[in-house]
């Protein structure tokens, strides 16, 4: 029954396309942002752990140009293999070994031997005890989040989430109780798609795989409109999200040369989620 309910209260659902239409139309281009550039650090669909050190690696090569970013890790991969030094970027957690914490209705629950609490504390302890640093920040598995997450984020004593799903029209940051939720950058009105003749509501969102689907001059098109929304509000930002698995020599071309003619547009910062605060 819950799911149905939450089946009927998504964002993609088509009955909210006129809402979306109804928001403020874009204004004019922010002079100065800041960019925070992402990473998810898991295990990939092969279960290959032998990669990550070296996709780590030509992020942390690339980046450096730039400046400085936010790593949402898997515990279980510091637990599994050595990765380079990373703490002048931010590391944040990203649950244990994957697990789902939320109970959204898209997400299967096949680990639920990871309870939502487990995850998270088992989670930032060895991140902690890791990298000698206590994260701050956190990303959910899946974009599965829920408020029993928020609470127990809190009591951990995490400031900052990143966990409202790329398919949402949410855009702003904004508080919920003391924790700071920062979304994935996206554009707050959709356009619809056809899944298996299922019409759904897409939300074109600042991620690599968009990335790489649609090519840099498209993709830089998406962020100017989400910048137009961002005209006259404070600390206007733009997220951006990778996982470690999609980095390649393709990949890393493609985001140089996006940065390049973004910056022809808008002055960038780069900076870590927690720096936002």
């Amino acid at each position: 029954m819950n799911n149905t309910l939450d089946l009927f209260k998504d964002n993609r659902n088509p009955i909210f396309f006129i809402k979306y239409f109804s928001k403020s139309p874009p204004r004019e281009l922010p002079e100065e942002i800041s960019f925070m550039f992402t990473m998810d650090v898991e295990i990939d669909r092969e279960k290959n752990l032998n990669s990550i050190p070296n996709q780590i690696d030509s992020t942390l090569d690339f980046i450096d140009d730039f400046g400085k970013c936010t790593f949402f890790v898997d515990p279980v991969v510091v637990e599994n293999v050595e990765l380079p030094q990373m703490t002048k970027h931010e590391i944040g957690c990203h649950s244990y070994k994957h697990s789902v914490v939320g109970d959204n209705w898209w997400v299967k629950r096949e680990d639920k031997k990871f309870e939502a609490r487990f995850a998270i504390e088992k989670g930032t302890n060895l991140i902690k005890d890791y990298f000698n640093v206590k994260p701050v920040s956190f990303r959910a598995p899946k974009f599965s989040i829920s408020p029993k997450i928020f609470k127990i984020l809190e009591e951990n004593n995490y400031s900052i989430d990143s966990s409202f799903h790329p398919h949402s029209s949410e855009l702003f940051p904004r508080k919920i109780s003391s924790i700071l939720e920062i979304p994935i950058s996206r554009i707050p009105k959709p356009e619809v798609v056809f899944r298996k003749f299922i019409p759904q509501l897409r939300f074109q969102s600042l991620m690599m795989s968009v990335l790489k689907d649609v090519g840099v001059k498209e993709f830089l098109k998406i962020s100017e409109e989400i910048l137009h929304y961002w005209g006259g509000k404070e600390n206007p930002c733009l997220v951006f999200l990778a996982h470690n698995w999609e980095i390649n020599a393709e990949s890393i071309n493609l985001l140089r040369n996006y940065f390049k003619e973004l910056e022809k547009i808008v002055e960038l910062k780069f900076i870590r989620m927690r720096d936002y605060l």
